[in-house]
């Protein structure tokens, strides 16, 4: 067969283009879509190459997105570019252009999603251990994320195919605003629960003061949070009241800063009244978590010399701040004993004066 035979059945027309165009078009298409298998498979190597060679651990990473790579994206642009040597109605030129755009918006939103549900999966691995709400509250949080991310991707698909999207823009608006206006006790506290979350004003352990509440956290729900009071019950609070509260976390002090008053008798001797400064400051002093700060006669009371003490406790716990103090305080009172001086209480003196007749 010559190509004189050959070349009236390449010329022959199917729906107004030449049989070659379309060899030319089913060519690029098969082309196309080797070359993106081809590409989709050197990039994952060179990628895992480069990760594992400079000690990334993006192994898991690279290998999810990775298969989060489809091929009909690739297989579409392959399609449309060989559509283009063609000859086609303008109306079905544009359509294979509006399918394109959906295949790769598609494919965009397949990698964001994966990108999100990676990310969230090793904060909620991280959290599952210690802290099951703080998983629950990622969850909800790569709900939301997920579900905006895919309603982006519809609305720019719509629009795309000449959907009017400002209508159904609106109409999602109302219809969030009227769920939020049932929902906002809810909703507010779920919020809050992502706050506390991101913020981290106070973990699961920690032990925080709130106005005239106090107690350990032990859950940080979605809705609200636990608490267990120094007295045994549980404490029940709801986030957004914790939220917009000023809240004392004990558990992050680096050190405790302690002040407390010491009052002797009004006839203690001069002499023992300037040694009681020093005995005070060695008595902190034997304490090796303590660090002393200061000691004065403070004040002239009622029926006391008031001396006012302040030192420095390097940690958070409360029962080693009371252990320590109480040694403290029985030092100085052996010491005080030892040097004769008194501790003052109250007392009241009466002065009778006898009247004459």
């Amino acid at each position: 067969m010559t190509l004189q035979d050959i070349e009236p059945v390449l010329q022959f027309q199917v729906y107004g283009n030449p049989l070659h165009l379309w060899l030319a078009a089913i060519a690029i298409f098969l082309f196309g879509s080797a070359l993106a298998l081809y590409l989709k498979n050197k990039v994952s190597k060179k990628l895992l190459h480069f990760s594992e060679k400079r000690s990334l651990q993006l192994e898991p990473m690279i290998r999810g997105f990775m298969n989060a790579t489809y091929n009909y994206p690739f297989q579409a642009i392959g399609f449309w570019a060989g559509c283009q040597i063609l000859t086609l109605p303008d109306n079905l030129q544009s359509l294979l252009g509006r399918l394109l755009l959906v295949a790769l918006l598609s494919q965009v939103a397949i990698w964001g999603d994966h990108l999100i549900e990676y990310f969230l999966k090793k904060r909620i691995e991280k959290a599952q251990g210690d802290n099951a709400a703080e998983a629950t509250a990622y969850g909800a949080i790569g709900f939301f994320l997920k579900a905006s991310l895919w309603i982006v991707i519809t609305l720019l698909a719509l629009d795309n195919f000449g959907v009017n999207i400002n209508a159904l823009v609106a109409g999602l608006g109302i219809g969030s605003v009227a769920i939020a206006l049932a929902l906002q006790n809810i909703l507010g506290d779920v919020f809050c629960s992502v706050s506390i979350l991101l913020d981290k004003p106070f973990e699961v352990g920690d032990f925080i003061v709130l106005g005239t509440q106090n107690g350990v956290v032990e859950k940080i729900g979605i809705k609200s949070t636990r608490l267990r009071a120094l007295s045994g019950e549980q404490l029940i609070i709801s986030n957004s009241d914790l939220i917009g509260s000023r809240i004392q976390n004990f558990k992050r002090m680096n050190e405790r800063r302690v002040l407390f008053t010491i009052g002797v008798t009004y006839d203690t001797k001069d002499e023992l009244l300037r040694e009681i400064p020093g005995l005070l400051r060695d008595a902190i002093n034997k304490e090796p978590l303590a660090r002393f700060d200061r000691a004065h006669l403070k004040e002239f009371g009622a029926y006391s010399l008031n001396f006012e003490v302040v030192y420095f406790v390097s940690s958070r716990e409360y029962n080693i701040y009371m252990d320590m103090q109480e040694r403290i305080n029985l030092e100085v009172f052996a010491q005080f004993k030892v040097r004769g001086i008194e501790f003052a209480f109250p007392t009241q003196t009466l002065h009778l004066q006898k009247s004459g007749n």
